[in-house]
């Protein structure tokens, strides 16, 4: 395997090589770099460059993960005892296992990221038999899947279309596609397009998914890339019987005309259409059919429509704040893979954002929208197991229903107070799942921690909002895949809570882990304004900014500005 660098090889390359369960290191020699990809039993463990800030060390150093003193320590040992970097760094106590695997995953992402920002040069794949490959590779917290989506992503309209071929192939799950999808982080087309996967055409599937259709068949190449969907059997057409009639040929109308039906030549059987009903054989004519009562016409079958939907998104959207994930998709505890899926797909076909295009209903596209993130967030908890026992974990207990005699009088509505204490009682369990989240997340258990802080976030009160805001973002930073979701909900939280410093200070630390200087310069002023005595932001800005800063130059005027003696 062996060719020019582009979006369009490099991922073919990954695609074959994640399909194929191919062992051995995938070259990519870049202009002034050579960047290589190991691969052992199609999973990317590890990556290799010669460029020196691209090792794994300075990668690790520079995200923060490691400081100088620890990579210098390291460093003498791997050469002392001819051992790898990370190895030595879980044995000096630096590293836990899992911060390695999330360590080597980070690093992985990174060189990735640097071999798609410039795509040109050679690509070349150098097998190697697995019993020649590195033993005890300490595997990365990172999906090759995920790898191979974001490469297809990347590449341009014409590339996609050329390797999809024929759309009239129908389509089928891959093996294990459920597993994977759960696994992978797919995009809402992605997703979308999985549930319309039933043995029907690509070009049917396609049709189905709103918005663009290059955008559509990126989502398509992406899903067959990493295996959750493949090429399946043609339906055979069932044979013709020997008593058929003609069949009726009918020609396609242009410009809105109609054309003139096409009459068989004299001593000549028409040709039968494939797939149009057979024409029945003439016979005495029938009773005229009593007239069916008329039906209502579109524009109210549109308006009754649409009312609907209105109705079915406002009372949705008004219990959203209160319902568990099971009663998000309208299931019971009880409920079985296959229920889960269907009442997700759906859901999310329902209140998709675009069902709501129709000017009558521009209105409630922000509600639908939140409706359908809720409900993907019900099911991503829901989909995988463990997800969803650790879930069911922190759910009040079901408790029996009582059955009601003959002679009870029946159960009036629950009365303002009662309602009041139900509230306190959500309010104090969401708090209370804030702690446990970040309890979780010392012991490094993310995953689960992001389960109870996503769902404490909109009931918690007091500074256990904040306290959730902050915990999510930490969680999501450990996931290179995240960062961005992590970024999202520090920001979130300097606009819920524009008096507090944390998520200022812990933006400006991001950006500075990521070299954007004026950035993170910016977020520490923003911190010494809330509070001018704050050290560790002062002496980070004088690190920053190039020199000492005595003035944390807050807004000219107010009460600050005059304690500084500002006018």
């Amino acid at each position: 395997m062996q060719g020019s660098l582009s979006a369009g090889s490099f991922a073919a390359a990954l695609r074959d090589l994640h399909l194929g369960r191919e062992t051995g290191l995938l070259h990519c020699a870049q202009p002034g770099a050579l960047r290589s990809l190991r691969f052992q039993r199609g999973d990317v463990i590890h990556v290799l460059s010669d460029q020196k800030d691209e090792r794994l060390g300075e990668t690790l150093l520079r995200l923060g993960v490691i400081s100088g003193e620890q990579l210098v320590q390291a460093t003498a040992v791997l050469v002392a005892e001819r051992k790898r970097l990370g190895p030595v760094l879980i044995e000096l106590g630096v590293l836990s296992f899992g911060q390695l695997q999330e360590a080597l995953g980070r690093h992985i992402r990174d060189v990735f990221e640097r071999v798609l920002s410039k795509l040109e040069g050679q690509l070349v794949f150098e097998a190697v038999h697995e019993d020649n490959a590195r033993p005890d590779e300490t595997r990365p917290l990172l999906q090759t899947g995920d790898l191979v989506l974001e490469a297809t992503r990347r590449m341009a309209p014409a590339e996609v279309t050329a390797a999809l071929g024929d759309l009239a192939r129908p389509l089928a799950l891959g093996s294990g596609a459920g597993m994977l999808a759960a696994a992978l982080k797919l995009s809402p087309s992605e997703g979308f397009l999985l549930s319309r996967i039933d043995g029907s055409t690509a070009r049917d599937a396609l049709s189905l998914l709103p918005g663009d259709a290059a955008e559509a068949e990126r989502s398509l190449l992406g899903l067959i890339a990493c295996g959750i969907a493949a090429w399946g059997t043609a339906r055979r057409a069932p044979a013709a019987r020997a008593d058929d009639r003609p069949r009726v040929t009918r020609m396609p109308v242009i410009e809105g005309r109609t054309p003139d039906p096409v009459v068989p030549a004299a001593g000549s059987s028409p040709t039968p259409a494939a797939g149009f009903p057979a024409v029945p054989k003439p016979g005495p004519a029938a009773p005229a059919p009593a007239a069916a009562p008329a039906g209502p016409d579109p524009e109210t079958a549109k308006r009754e429509k649409q009312a609907e939907l209105r109705k079915a998104i406002e009372e949705a959207h008004a219990a959203l704040g209160n319902e568990t994930h099971f009663e998000v998709l309208g299931l019971t505890r009880s409920a079985t893979e296959a229920e889960l899926k269907e009442a997700y797909f759906r859901l999310a076909k329902r209140f998709h954002p675009d069902s709501c295009n129709d000017e009558a209903l521009h209105d409630l596209k922000p509600k639908a929208e939140q409706l359908f993130i809720r409900i993907g967030k019900a099911w991503d908890v829901m989909r995988n197991p463990k997800a969803r026992a650790d879930y069911e974990a922190n759910l009040p207990r079901a408790r029996p229903v009582p059955q009601a005699s003959n002679t009870a009088e029946p159960a009036g509505p629950p009365t303002p107070r009662t309602q009041a204490l139900a509230a306190e009682v959500e309010v104090a369990r969401a708090n209370d799942n804030v702690r446990k989240a970040e309890k979780l997340a010392q012991e490094e258990k993310y995953w689960d921690a992001i389960q109870l802080f996503e769902a404490a976030l909109p009931i918690a009160s007091g500074n256990y909002p904040l306290r959730a805001h902050l915990g999510l973002a930490r969680c999501y930073l450990k996931n290179p895949n995240w960062a961005r979701r992590g970024e999202e909900q520090l920001h979130k939280a300097a606009q819920d809570f524009p008096k507090s410093i944390e998520p200022p200070f812990e933006l400006a630390r991001l950006y500075r882990d990521r070299g954007m200087k004026a950035r993170a310069i910016g977020q520490l002023r923003k911190v010494l304004d809330l509070k001018p005595e704050y050290e560790e932001a002062a002496g980070l800005l004088a690190e920053l900014d190039g020199g000492p800063r005595t003035d944390p130059a807050p807004p000219a005027g107010g009460l600050l500005g005059k304690l500084l003696g500002r006018k």
